[in-house]
């Protein structure tokens, strides 16, 4: 595969659109006496929760009671009825079968309130007035502490204990001085804050380290805090075997490897720094390139050198493989480090999503023009419920959505450590969930899979690698078993290489070793040039450099495009749909038994030569392109504009094969603004800022009825209706939609997808639609970016499906025009 993928240029045709869709609200039932009994029993905890005066001085300029509403078994509150002018929603959460928000009714509009409630209370048959929002509250109360805390209940302190929290502060106004408020509380109880912060469009995140008397006595005096989670710490470990020294494979490295680097793109390495002066790395990383949050720390860690372990991979891939074969390794892009990670002993915390701003950030500064790859293979257990978002994951995810198509965070999906590994890993990979960050939206996500199952160490001669050939690796952690799944996007997104372990002969005993592991580049501060290296780590490292090596070559293709191609060319090994095919003889659906399979697995394993070349019998086209999602009707934001494609189309070639068959690939690659607060991620307030989604055209279609089908706006008074062809589809449209990559794959005969050359991206609702306030900048006019792939593979048939497609292309690019904004 040598012919470059095709950029198609302003191919997209704009169309008004409107939605054809609508979700229901499950109510309580109460009859009318039951309404007015149940409306004196809520007016009655209100009015005993609500002072009478304050006495206290209060620290802002808008006070008021934070109250807990919670919600009847089993049925959800009516989360946009408690988010108004007179009460501010901070969080919600459920526990058991019960959903809990607090909110903060402000003092000056208690009565809007109250009003509400009391003529719920009078309602009559004729008139049912606020039903939706009080029939399904079980009771209304004074909110304490710990309604605050939406971080794992079991790890909320004990009384009077001392622990770091990541305070969340609803954004007051422009200035945000709530957070000078707030230090200023801090500052005068003698509560130590970290040195960073986190803003979002709506909140700011600070850490503090306070016990819970200390915020306690804070919860009457400021009007902004939303919620309270925990601070999160590292939890990777590191195995530390030293190879013996052998110089000899650096010079033949460094003989085989054409260094032609340019300045188009690089790799960030955000871990515990990259020692630099490592003779495989001196070509690649400058010492100016090398940075440190804390500037009283060196700028690698002698006792920790992950991170120079994973720039080795980063550069070379495994140098086992890259030693035992002739082929020129060709690195076209430089290496960056940015070390977060503290000494051992260092009892102070950071947010790590202020740490992960800085490394990006300062990176930046000193290389502003460079596409920038940020590999990020430090994880944390998750603070709160598996698969929320959290500060952390927020805040990559806002930096990716600000980063103009620059910034590609890969994330490692974190491992399974100690004892918990045990040798029944297909289950056990399965009970173990992706560690944070991992579940951000917008990052390329890394699990871990292998093929190493050679056991060459002769003092392991008996025994055997746990793992077969293209299953999981024995300790890659998955998304099967998060605790919230409906909304979240499915992890990892993909896999790599991290090795294997090996169980001895009476399967009581689990090692790792050098004949299953990775080999990468070594601190020669410890004397030795290499070490093992394995797990989601060596992973992100791989899925890294197929990442710089993608940007390279296409320096002018957008962050959503390369994310998009590498999880475009993945695919599943045949033990990995052995999973699928397990469940369903286990009785699960085919869709169920293919959601686990995403689950552990993502779309599979990247494979660069299709994430970057073309054939005669396979052909990429890419669109980049940026769509206007909503404006502004009647005063509040509605749908705005779908896109239209019509791809060029290799007709002829296609009918000419009849039946043959033939796959279509589509991706569709876009970054969100997220909206990080846990206070619902469905219905309304949902944490993408929008969403978008690919529609094909069926085979019995002309255009018109196409646009017709999906978009009320063009359906006139003759429109009869019609559905989307779901038939030939591997996925379905229930689990390709999940997240911000949306792919699918569609498997038929040749002549009938030559008449398939027309595609629809539409948008969907996200918090953008409903949070329209003075504090956000104007939404309505803002356009988004977004990458469709597509890919035609006709197999092994003797047809030529690239040349008649160029040539139409090379004709409808001869004017190229940037479409991002």
């Amino acid at each position: 595969m040598d012919l470059e993928q095709l950029l198609l240029e302003n191919i997209a045709q704009n169309i008004n659109y409107s939605g054809t869709g609508r979700g229901n609200f499950e109510r309580f039932s109460r009859t009318i006496q039951q309404r007015k009994s149940h409306g004196r029993t809520l007016l009655a905890s209100l009015e005993e929760s609500l002072p009478e005066e304050r006495t206290e001085e209060y620290l802002s300029e808008d006070p008021g009671t934070y109250l807990e509403i919670v919600s009847e078994v089993g049925f959800p509150l009516a989360i946009e009825s408690l988010d108004t002018k007179e009460c501010k929603l901070c969080n919600v959460r459920s526990e058991g079968n019960r959903e809990y928000a607090t909110i903060f009714l402000l003092d000056d509009r208690r009565q809007v309130f109250i009003n509400k409630l009391e003529r719920y209370r009078k309602q009559d048959s004729r008139t049912r007035t606020h039903s939706k929002l009080f029939d399904n509250i079980f009771e209304i109360r004074l909110a304490n502490l710990r309604d605050f805390w939406t971080s794992n209940p079991a790890d909320f302190p004990y009384e009077n204990q001392t622990i770091w929290w990541e305070v969340w502060l609803r954004r007051r106004s422009f200035r945000r001085t709530e957070v000078e408020e707030f230090l200023n509380f801090c500052e005068h109880s003698g509560i130590q804050t970290g040195a960073g912060k986190i803003e979002f469009e709506l909140q700011t995140v600070l850490a503090v380290r306070a016990s819970t008397s200390q915020l306690r006595a804070s919860l009457t005096l400021i009007s902004c805090l939303i919620e309270l989670r925990k601070v999160t710490d590292t939890g990777h470990f590191f195995l530390a075997q030293s190879p013996i020294d052998q110089r000899d494979w650096v010079n033949h490295l460094l003989e085989k490897t054409n260094f032609n680097i340019d300045t188009s793109t690089s790799v960030l390495v955000v871990d515990g720094g990259v020692n630099s002066n490592h003779p495989l790395l001196l070509p690649v990383l400058a010492e100016a390139d090398c940075s440190v949050w804390d500037v009283n720390w060196p700028k690698h860690d002698p006792l920790n050198d992950h991170g120079t372990r994973q720039a080795g991979l980063v550069t070379y891939g495994d140098i086992a493989e890259a030693a035992a074969f002739e082929e020129e390794i060709s690195v076209n892009y430089c290496l960056e480090s940015c070390r977060i990670l503290p000494p051992a002993g260092s009892h102070d915390r950071e947010l790590f999503g202020s740490l992960t701003y800085f490394s990006v950030t300062n990176a930046e500064r000193l290389n502003p023009e460079f596409n920038r790859v940020i590999s990020l293979a430090v994880t944390a257990d998750h603070d709160g419920i598996s698969g929320q978002p959290t500060s952390w994951s927020s805040e990559i995810d806002q930096l990716t959505y600000d980063g103009e198509g620059k910034r590609l965070f890969v994330i490692s999906g974190g491992n399974i450590r100690g004892e918990n590994v045990t040798r029944h890993y297909q289950e056990n990979t399965q009970s173990y969930g992706i560690e944070d960050p991992g579940q951000s939206w917008n990052a390329l996500t890394v699990g871990a899979y292998t093929k190493k199952i050679d056991v060459a160490e002769h003092e392991y001669r008996h025994w055997q690698p746990l793992a077969s050939r293209g299953d999981i690796c024995p300790t890659s952690r998955t998304s099967v078993n998060w605790g919230w799944r409906n909304e979240a996007p499915i992890k990892p997104d993909i896999v790599e290489e991290g090795g294997n372990l090996l169980v001895s002969p009476d399967a009581r005993e689990l090692t790792n070793a050098d004949c299953v592991s990775l080999v990468t580049t070594s601190d020669i501060s410890n004397r030795t040039l290499f070490s093992d290296h394995r797990e989601t780590s060596a992973a992100t490292a791989l899925a890294s450099r197929i990442a710089a090596q993608l940007w390279s070559k296409y320096p002018n293709y957008w962050a959503e495009t390369v994310r998009g191609l590498i999880i475009h060319s993945a695919d599943w090994t045949d033990s990995m749909l052995a999973h699928k095919n397990k469940g369903i003889e286990n009785g699960l659906r085919p869709k169920d038994a293919k959601e686990v399979m995403l689950r552990m697995f993502g779309h599979g394993i990247p494979n660069y030569d299709k994430a970057s070349s073309c054939s005669h019998q396979y052909l990429t086209l890419v669109v980049q392109d940026t769509i206007k999602p909503y404006k502004l009707k009647d005063g509040d934001l509605s749908f705005d504009e779908m896109h239209l494609i019509e791809l060029p189309w290799p007709s002829d070639e296609l009918l000419a094969l009849r039946n043959a068959p033939v796959k279509l690939r589509v991706t569709l690659s876009y970054f969100i603004e997220p909206n990080p607060g846990r206070r619902s991620y469905s219905q309304r307030y949902r944490y993408q800022s929008y969403g978008l989604r690919f529609k094909l055209i069926n085979s019995n279609e002309d255009p018109d009825s196409f646009v017709q089908r999906i978009n009320l706006v063009e359906r006139d008074g003759e429109y009869e209706g019609g559905q989307a062809d779901g038939r030939g589809w591997g996925l379905g449209d229930q689990l390709r939609t999940r997240g911000t990559v949306h792919q699918d794959t569609w498997e038929g005969g040749a002549s009938e997808l030559a008449l398939r050359n027309y595609l629809a991206v539409v948008p969907v609702a996200g918090w953008w639609k409903q949070r329209q306030s003075a504090l956000m900048s104007a939404k309505d006019e803002e356009r988004v970016s977004y990458s469709l792939i597509v890919s035609l593979d006709i197999g092994d048939a003797e047809a030529d499906i690239y040349t008649p497609v160029e040539v139409q292309v090379d004709a409808a690019n001869s004017v190229v025009v940037d479409t991002r904004v």
